[in-house]
C-alpha cells in the first residue's frame, strides 16, 4: 500500500511538473511570435514582459531581454518607455553581481526619469542605488538616497515606495545601533506594506526585524519573524528569500550557541543558494560552515568549507569590481557640460555662419576645440582606468596576503593543538600497558601507538602542505631543498636542488609568496608533465635573484596557460608581480623538457633592510 501511494505521488509530481514546463514554453513561444509582428514600443513592452519572466529563473536570459527592449525603446520618443528599459537592465545586471554596470545603468534610468518629472519612478531607482552603495560600505552616502527616495515618494504619494524607503532606512539605523529608530521604521513600513497587500516587502520587513531582535539577544522573538516571513517567501515562490531567511535563522542560532540548530538551517539554504546560482550567499554560507565546525573543533570540516569558501570567493572577486559612486555622478555632469558646451557652440556657428569673413576661423576654432576635448577625455579616460587597474591590484594582493595570513593560521592551529593531543594521549596510552598484560594485549598496544604515530605524521603533512615552518624559521632556500626532498620521495620523481644563494634571507612575505609559485609548478610538473626528472637551481646575484625549474617532461603550448579556467597560473602571476618578479617560461608542444623561470630584479637580503622603510617594487 505504502510503495503504491508514493508511486501514485510521484506520477502525479511529474505530471504536473511537465504541464508547468509546457504551460511557461507556451507563455514565452507566444510572446516571441508577438513580438515578431509587433510595432516598435509594443516590441519594447513584450520584450520587457519577457525580461520579468526570465529575472527568476534566468538572469542571463533576463538581461538579453531587457537589451533587446531597450534597443527597440531608443528607436522612439517615449522617455518613460527607455527609462523603464533601463532600469530593469540595471536591475539584472545588479542581481548578476556586476554592481559597476548596475549603477551606471540606475543612474542613466534616473537622469530619464527626473527629465519626465517621474517622482515614483525616481523614487524606486533612488531605493535601488542607496541599496548598492550600502553593499559596498559607504553607509553615509546610502542613507542621503534613502532620505532623498522617502522625500520623493511622499510627494508623489507612493505609498510602496515609502515603505521601501523606510524599510531601507530602517537598516541603516540599525547599522549605526539605534536600535530605536531602525525598529520603529520596520515597523511603520511593514504597517504599510500589509495594509496594500506587498507580501514580498512584508518578508523583507519581518527579515529584518528578526535580525535585530537577534542582536538584542531576544531569540524566540526573532525566530516569530524569520519563521513568518519563511511561510511568506514559500508562498510565492521565492527560493532565494528562502535561503536568505534559513541563513538568518542558522546565524541567529549561531549567536544562541545551538550549533546544531545552526548547521541545519545553513544545510537548508545551501541547496537553495546553489540552485539560484546566488555566488554571495553560497560563499557567505560555506564561511559560516567553516566557523561552527571549527567551534567543534571538527578542523577537517572546518578546512573543507573554508576552501569552498576561499575558491568561490577568488572567483567572486575576478567578476565584479567597486567604482565609487561619486565618480560616476562626476562623469555623468561631465557628460552634461559637454552636450550645453556643444549646444551653445551650435547656436554661435548658425548666428556668425552669415558673416562670411570671419567663417574659416570660426571653423578652425571649433575643430580645434573638439580636438583638445577628444584629447582631453581620452587623457582623462585613461587616468580613470589606470585608477581602476591600481585598485583591482591592490584588491588581489590584499585577497592573496590574507589566504597565506589564514594558511599560516591554520598550520600552526593544527600541529600545535592536534599534535599536543595526540602526544598526551600516546602517554596515557602506555601507562594502560605496564608490560605484564600478555602477548595479545602488548600487540594491541604497539597498533594503538604506531596509529597514533600515523596521525601525528599525517597531521604534520597537512600543516606541512599550508604553511612549512622551515620557510618561516630557516627561509626560501632551505624550504626548497625541505620540499624537494619530501615530492622526491612521495612522487617517484626524482628532484636536484643546486642551492647557490646562500642560503640569504628575503622578507617573509616574499619568500612565502616565492615558495608558492615554486610549489604551483612543481605540482604542475607531477600532474601533466610525466616526468621523471626535475632540476632546480637557486642563484643569487647583485642586482637579482634567479629560480630556474627544468624538467625532462612532456612540452606544451605556453599560450593555453592564459585561456585555462583555473586560478593557479593566475596566483602565480600575481605573487610575481607583488614581489617585483618576472616569469618567463620555455617550452613547445609535441617536444621534451621545459625550462621555469622566476627573475627577481634589486631584492634585498633580510640583513640590509630596514623594517622601518620596506618598499615593495612593483613590475
Amino acid at each position: 500500500m505504502m510503495i503504491k501511494r508514493s508511486f501514485i505521488t510521484l506520477f502525479l509530481l511529474l505530471y504536473f511538473t511537465n504541464i508547468a514546463y509546457s504551460l511557461d514554453s507556451t507563455f514565452v513561444d507566444s510572446l516571441e511570435k508577438k513580438i515578431e509582428s509587433a510595432e516598435t514600443v509594443e516590441k519594447a513592452k513584450l520584450h520587457l514582459e519577457l525580461a520579468d519572466f526570465f529575472l527568476k529563473i534566468d538572469l542571463p536570459k533576463s538581461l538579453q531581454q531587457a537589451e533587446n527592449a531597450l534597443t527597440a525603446a531608443l528607436t522612439t520618443k517615449d522617455t518613460l518607455l527607455i527609462a523603464d528599459c533601463i532600469y530593469k537592465k540595471g536591475l539584472t545586471q545588479y542581481l548578476l553581481g556586476s554592481h559597476s554596470q548596475a549603477l551606471a545603468s540606475y543612474q542613466k534610468a534616473l537622469d530619464y526619469s527626473l527629465k519626465i518629472s517621474n517622482l515614483q519612478m525616481a523614487a524606486l531607482i533612488l531605493n535601488d542605488v542607496g541599496t548598492l552603495v550600502k553593499k559596498q560600505g559607504n553607509i553615509q552616502q546610502s542613507q542621503e538616497y534613502f532620505e532623498r527616495a522617502l522625500k520623493i515618494s511622499r510627494q508623489a504619494k507612493d505609498s510602496l515606495q515609502i515603505a521601501n524607503s523606510m524599510n531601507n532606512l530602517g537598516i541603516i539605523y540599525d547599522l549605526q545601533n539605534d536600535s530605536d529608530k531602525a525598529m520603529q521604521f520596520f515597523k511603520d513600513s511593514a504597517e504599510l506594506k500589509e495594509k496594500f497587500g506587498d507580501l514580498s516587502g512584508l518578508a523583507y520587513n519581518l527579515d529584518n526585524m528578526g535580525m535585530l531582535y537577534t542582536k538584542s539577544g531576544k531569540y524566540n522573538k526573532a525566530l516569530e519573524m524569520f519563521l513568518r516571513a519563511v511561510e511568506i517567501r514559500t508562498q510565492l515562490g521565492d527560493i532565494r528569500g528562502q535561503a536568505v531567511l534559513y541563513n538568518n535563522i542558522g546565524e541567529m542560532y549561531v549567536e544562541r550557541g545551538s550549533l546544531n540548530q545552526a548547521k541545519e538551517y545553513f544545510l537548508k539554504a545551501l541547496p537553495l543558494a546553489e540552485e539560484t546560482n546566488f555566488k554571495d550567499l553560497t560563499q557567505h554560507i560555506y564561511k559560516m560552515m567553516s566557523d561552527v565546525y571549527k567551534q567543534e573543533k571538527d578542523y577537517a570540516k572546518a578546512f573543507m568549507y573554508y576552501e569552498k569558501h576561499d575558491i568561490l570567493r577568488d572567483s567572486l572577486f575576478n567578476e565584479t569590481r567597486s567604482r565609487q559612486i561619486i565618480e560616476l555622478e562626476k562623469k555623468y555632469e561631465t557628460e552634461k557640460n559637454r552636450q550645453q558646451i556643444e549646444l551653445q557652440t551650435s547656436k554661435i556657428a548658425e548666428q556668425d555662419a552669415q558673416l562670411s569673413r570671419n567663417y574659416a576661423m570660426l571653423v578652425i576654432l571649433v575643430l580645434s576645440l573638439l580636438l583638445l576635448s577628444g584629447v582631453f577625455y581620452y587623457y582623462k579616460n585613461k587616468q580613470i582606468r589606470e585608477r581602476e587597474l591600481a585598485v583591482e591590484k591592490a584588491a588581489l594582493n590584499a585577497s592573496i596576503l590574507s589566504q597565506e595570513d589564514e594558511r599560516k593560521r591554520f598550520a600552526r592551529d593544527l600541529h600545535d593543538g592536534m599534535g599536543q593531543l595526540i602526544s598526551a594521549c600516546k602517554i596515557q596510552t602506555s601507562r594502560l600497558f605496564d608490560g605484564n598484560g600478555g602477548a595479545e594485549n602488548k600487540v594491541y598496544f604497539e597498533r594503538s601507538q604506531n596509529t597514533l604515530d600515523e596521525m601525528h605524521k599525517e597531521i604534520r603533512n597537512i600543516a606541512f602542505n599550508l604553511m612549512p615552518a622551515t620557510l618561516i624559521s630557516k627561509g626560501f632556500s632551505i624550504a626548497v631543498e625541505e620540499y624537494a626532498a619530501r615530492i622526491s620521495e612521495a612522487a617517484n620523481l626524482k628532484i636536484t636542488v643546486h642551492n647557490n644563494s646562500g642560503n640569504r634571507r628575503f622578507p617573509e612575505q616574499d619568500e612565502i609568496f616565492m615558495y608558492r609559485i615554486m610549489q604551483e609548478w612543481l605540482n604542475n610538473i607531477i600532474k601533466y608533465a610525466a616526468a621523471s626528472h626535475v632540476e632546480i637551481q637557486l642563484m643569487n646575484h647583485d642586482d637579482e635573484f634567479l629560480i630556474m625549474i627544468e624538467d625532462d617532461g612532456n612540452g606544451f603550448n605556453t599560450g593555453k596557460l592564459f585561456h585555462g579556467k583555473g586560478n593557479g597560473w593566475t596566483n602565480m602571476r600575481s605573487r610575481a608581480e607583488y614581489i617585483g618578479g618576472k616569469i618567463e617560461i620555455d617550452s613547445r608542444e609535441g617536444h621534451k623538457g621545459t625550462t621555469f623561470i622566476l627573475n627577481i630584479p634589486r631584492i634585498k637580503s633580510k640583513e640590509t633592510i630596514n623594517p622601518g622603510s620596506v618598499r615593495i617594487e612593483t613590475a
